[in-house]
């Protein structure tokens, strides 16, 4: 994984997010609540396979507005490859848009959604249950 973007922890370590985006973590309210669990950025469908077969996530959020790959289909890929929680961080569009994608991300197997912008109360409600399961079964992911 030189030469990319993708940090590099160590194999087997199991505290830590993917972040399947275009650019830097713009999200600044997510960082506080993901202390202690490092975020991987990914920007490609090649780091994003790569990071899936060296890393165990605890949890996956693909952005909605990814200009390299179709976040469903990531979606689908991802759940067929870790048991992760599988978050879509989806770009507010034209209602009829969402509601399609919102479908269909459910049916790729996504555990929730959360819009942008995000609304902290929404983050928390939605990290709280994947975090808790982890800090009680360390291998629960």
């Amino acid at each position: 994984m030189n030469g990319s973007n993708v940090i590099p922890f160590r194999k087997g370590n199991r505290n830590y997010c993917f972040l399947v985006c275009d650019g830097d973590l713009p999200d600044t309210e997510l960082r506080p609540l993901l202390t202690g669990y490092p975020v991987l950025p990914l920007h490609s469908e090649e780091e994003l396979r790569r990071a899936l077969i060296f890393f165990k996530p605890t949890l996956i959020l693909v952005r909605s507005d990814l200009n390299w790959g179709n976040p469903i289909d990531l979606i689908s890929q991802i759940t067929q490859a870790s048991q992760a929680p599988t978050i879509l961080v989806l770009k507010k569009t034209g209602q009829k848009h969402e509601e399609s994608v919102i479908k269909k991300a459910y049916q790729a197997g996504v555990f929730d959604i959360l819009r942008l912008p995000m609304n902290r109360d929404d983050l928390i409600e939605t990290l709280d249950l994947p975090m808790k399961l982890l800090s009680y079964h360390p291998m629960a992911f």
